[in-house]
Formats: C-alpha cells, structure tokens, sequence
C-alpha cells in the first residue's frame, strides 16, 4: 500500500516531457525573453498545484492543458497525509508534523497567487519560498521515510504470519488426517480385539461344558467303585465262611476218625479225601475269586487314574 501512495506521488511531482523542453530551451536559448516568461513561469505553467496555468505568451505557444488541483480540496489533503496516518507517529513529532503542513500550506497559497513582474526583490522570495518548499517536502520525506521503513517491515512480518499460518492449516489437516487415521486403526484393533475376546468366551463355554461332563463322570466312576468295592468285601467275607466251614468240618472229621474203629476208617479217610478234594476246589474257587477281585480293582484304579489324567 505504501508502494503504491509513493508511485502515486512520484507521478503527480514528476515533470513532463514538455516542462523538460521548455526549460532547456529557455536555458540555453538567445532570444531576449519577455519578463513575464521566464524559469518560473514554466514551472506555474507545469505545476499541478496552481489554480491558474496559463503564461502571458500563452497566444504564441501551444496551450497546455493540465489539471488543476484545489489545495484545500479534501481529497488532495487526504492523499498528502496517507502515509502519515499508516501508522500512529510519537506525540513528540505532532507539532513538527503540524508545522510541516503549514509550511506545505502557505507554499501551496503562494504558488496560487497570479503572476507578477519578476525584479530582484521578487525573485529572492520566489527563491526563498522555493527553499521553503524543498525543505517541506524534505522534511516530509524524513518523515515518510522511516514509516514507509516500518510499513515495510510490517508487510514483511505479515507475509511471515500468513505464511505461518498457511503452514499451520496444513500441518492442522494433516494432524487431522493423522488423527482420523489413528482412530480408524483403533477402531480396527478394537473390533478385531472384540471378536479374540468372542472367540475366548465361546472356548471357555466350551471348557467349562467338557469339565462338567467330566465332574459327571468322576462321580459315576466312583459310584461305580464304590459298588465294585463293596461287592468285593462280601466275596471276602464268603470266602471266609467257607473256609471255616470246611475247618470245622476237617476237624469234626478228624475226631470221627479217632472215635471210629479201623473198620470204618477207611470210609472215613475216603471221606476225608473227597472233603479234601472239595476244599481244594473251594480253595481254587477262593484263589480265582481272589484273582478276579485284584483284577477288578486294578481296572477300578486304571478308570480312576484316567478320569483324574483328563
């Protein structure tokens, strides 16, 4: 913006082509000139800031026709004073602006006043005001100066920021991206998580089914077992019984034998022989019995150690 207010005011002071050659052609020229034309003349006649543009040997030159320029106007103040509104300036430079503009003023008024014949006293006042306007616009340049600098530096450290914040957005949408990412694999791992965990419980059902099945059996085994056993102790007992009885019937043998005379011994040892033989028999009875008990409770052991084992 200030760029373009400078280019604005190089434009509007920079003198035109034709000023140029008049002015040289009045340097350099051997011609006694009137009074009334001479270097200041051109310059009122080319200066954008007089209300009246014309010379007195307007008839014999080709007419010029530039704009003229109302000083008091508001958008000529406006346009002056742009830069010096671009930034607040330090109260202490308030009165060395204020008399800037004044002096820009007053000068501004003399170069609207009309023409008049130039003698010496004359052309050191137009000299004077000439310096004063140099100063002005100087002055006016050693202010603008370093608040163009500033505005300058301002720019500068605005494009910074947008670039700054430009680089912000992309590294928020890519965070954004990132954080969409992150969560789709969350939801990802979760699902897959949820289904392990699905697929665990329905394995534990399992195991606890199967050991239920086999709490079930444990306690049929034993029932069975226990019956196994029971059975066994009264085949124990039976044995027992018929043990005594054969006993008792060897020794009631054995005292008929002694009681009995020679003749009948040898019925009796007959007899005796056959209850041997029968006690033989009923001790191989016992043995096998015996036999078939140990084998049972092997096989109860055997069934009982293997439901413990699964």
């Amino acid at each position: 913006m200030s760029e373009s207010i400078d280019e604005d005011q190089q434009q509007q002071f920079k003198p035109s082509e034709k000023f140029l050659q008049e002015l040289g052609a009045l340097k350099y020229s051997n011609v006694n000139t009137e009074p009334s034309v001479t270097r200041m003349s051109i310059v009122r006649q080319f200066d954008p800031m007089t209300a009246d543009h014309q010379t007195p040997n307007s008839n014999n030159r080709p007419s010029i026709s530039i704009q003229s320029v109302n000083v008091s106007s508001p958008a000529f103040v406006q346009r002056n004073s742009i830069n010096l509104n671009l930034q607040n300036p330090d109260p202490g430079n308030d009165n060395e602006i204020e008399s800037s503009e004044s002096n820009q003023s007053a000068t501004l008024i003399h170069l609207n006043t009309p023409l008049r014949p130039i003698n010496g006293d004359h052309l050191t006042e137009i000299t004077n005001s000439s310096n004063k306007s140099n100063g002005c616009t100087n002055l006016k340049n050693s202010f603008l100066e370093p608040q163009n600098e500033q505005i300058i530096q301002m720019n500068e450290e605005i494009g910074n920021l947008e670039l700054k914040s430009e680089n912000l957005e992309l590294l928020i949408g890519q965070l954004a991206l990132i954080n969409e990412e992150v969560i789709e694999l969350a939801m990802k791992k979760i699902n897959k998580i949820q289904k392990d965990l699905e697929k665990k419980d329905e394995a534990y059902d399992n195991l606890r089914s199967l050991v239920k099945e086999m709490d079930n059996r444990e306690s049929q085994n034993r029932s069975k077992t226990q019956e196994l056993i029971s059975k066994l102790k009264e085949k124990e007992q039976e044995c027992k019984n018929w043990k005594q009885q054969a006993e008792e019937a060897v020794e009631s043998a054995n005292q008929r034998v002694q009681n009995v005379s020679s003749t009948e011994t040898v019925s009796l040892k007959a007899q005796i022989k056959v209850l041997e033989m029968r006690v033989n028999s009923l001790q191989s009875q016992i043995e096998q019995k015996n036999r078939e008990n140990e084998e049972l409770s092997n096989i109860v052991n055997e069934l009982i150690a293997t439901n413990k084992a699964t």
